[in-house]
């Protein structure tokens, strides 16, 4: 099987030393945040602050990114 390495996943592996690309990823999934910080109908700055962050840390260990490949 042939493996293929999406848009996504190439915007993740430079985002591992690139902060222009870090930007752009937290671009792409800030909906996805924005969704995940909602409390009691409204979105809670202090959980969106801590996704952003976590999200952040996640994409520098180097390995995140192998999740979004693709095996044909």
């Amino acid at each position: 099987m042939e493996e293929v390495k999406t848009d996504f996943y190439n915007l993740l592996k430079s985002a591992v030393t690139d902060d222009v690309a870090l930007v752009k990823v937290i671009e792409q999934i800030m909906k996805l945040i924005n969704k995940n910080s909602i409390i009691d109908g409204k979105i809670d700055e202090d959980l969106k602050s801590e996704l952003i962050a976590t999200t952040i840390k996640e994409v520098r260990k180097k390995k995140v990114y192998l999740r979004f490949s693709k095996k044909n």
